[in-house]
């Protein structure tokens, strides 16, 4: 069988070898990415048909680190033309070399308009690589470390600020855990946002792109700096919030979003969720379509008395993912699903603590069964 894999026609190989790298999340993790660089190396050290192959391959080869500088060279030489996803740790040797106009070989240089993606493990680099124009073509930033990030920019001569609309336009992803984010405007254009472990300044952080942000995921230790009126974010499709303890409508107003996805929820973070539905009761999100909960606290009261709302809250749901703390809980929900009316609703599953729960639901239904799915993740 190793023979046969060995003497494999090179694009079978090659499609091998891009389909074995972790390509799918929106936000890799700095060993995501040193794993992907390994990998690339490993497979071109089998033999020489495979080594062929894996140097016939840029996409293989765009994964790199900073960890050894000569090898890093050599992983931007053979991505050539492929973009770049960059894993730094170092802020003062290989940032510098990416982001100063004046260091940096002839080989990193020419590189820069590549750098699509960089996960960043320094928060004394970021700051470089944000006020910086050197990668014209960064589309993702992630950063997950501890300290400040990104103090305003300055011109030399006045010291004014500069303006943020005319920096990172090409920047569309921003992950950012453990930092410390400014109150003044940062990046103009973004369109998908996750923070963790930070408090976020709202104006600062997200009125900028306000007009052009699509998705948004809040962890569990995310905190909200106070807003003098709330952002209206007009074209937020997803909202998911991960145990977040912050009450959402406070400082934010989704008029068009069609998916709020809740993870993981315990209590205090549960009353928060629930003083934003009973919110959205008064302005019901019509647009919203799918509604994943998953609930950990053992009592959850407050989530079943919330039911009324939710239903006024998000009256045109067609989709809907539960997993619940108890499954006395389900049959009241079966219950108030045949007094409420979800005209919309098309596909429906319950979980009780991971486990299925459907047939308990539809004991209680008497809305078509057919609506009742397996549990499958949205």
């Amino acid at each position: 069988m190793a023979t046969q894999v060995n003497f494999l026609p090179i694009e079978i190989l090659q499609h091998i070898f891009f389909l074995a790298q972790d390509r799918d999340d929106t936000f890799l993790e700095h060993a995501q990415v040193v794993e992907n660089a390994r990998m690339a190396a490993t497979v071109s050290h089998v033999c020489q048909h495979w080594r062929a192959a894996a140097f016939g391959l840029s996409d293989l080869w765009s994964f790199a680190s900073d960890d050894n500088y000569d090898f890093f060279k050599e992983y931007v030489k053979r991505s050539d033309p492929s973009p770049l996803v960059l894993a730094l740790t170092d802020p003062l040797h290989l940032v510098l070399a990416l982001t100063h106009p004046l260091l940096g070989c002839p080989l990193i240089k020419s590189a820069k308009p590549r750098v699509h993606h960089v996960v960043l493990q320094d928060s004394s680099a970021a700051s470089r690589i944000c006020n910086s124009s050197a990668l014209p073509n960064l589309h993702t930033f992630s950063i997950s470390t501890r300290g400040s990030l990104i103090p305003a920019p300055r011109t030399t001569s006045t010291q004014d600020i500069v303006p943020f609309q005319n920096r990172c336009l090409a920047l569309k992803n921003f992950h950012c855990k453990g930092s410390e984010l400014p109150p003044f405007p940062v990046f103009p254009c973004l369109e998908t946002i996750s923070v963790d472990d930070i408090a976020i300044p709202v104006t600062g952080m997200l009125a900028p792109s306000a007009s052009t942000l699509t998705q948004i995921t809040f962890g569990a230790t995310v905190r909200a700096m106070s807003a003098p009126t709330k952002v209206v974010l007009p074209v937020l499709r997803t909202l998911t919030l991960n145990n977040a303890p912050i009450v959402i409508t406070e400082w934010l107003c989704t008029p068009a979003l069609e998916s709020l996805v809740l993870q993981e929820y315990t209590e205090q973070p549960l009353h928060a969720i629930v003083r934003a539905i009973v919110e959205w009761a008064q302005e019901p999100l019509v647009k919203l379509v799918e509604l994943v909960a998953d609930i950990k606290n053992a009592i959850a009261i407050c989530w079943v008395q919330c039911f009324d709302d939710i239903f006024v809250a998000f009256p045109n749901v067609r989709r809907v993912r539960w997993d619940l703390p108890s499954r006395k809980i389900v049959p009241y929900f079966g219950f108030c699903l045949n007094k409420r009316v979800w005209t919309e609703l098309k596909d429906i599953a319950v979980r009780v603590k991971g486990e299925d729960a459907n047939q308990t639901l539809l004991r209680t239904l008497q809305k078509p069964k057919g609506v009742v799915k397996p549990y499958q993740i949205l």
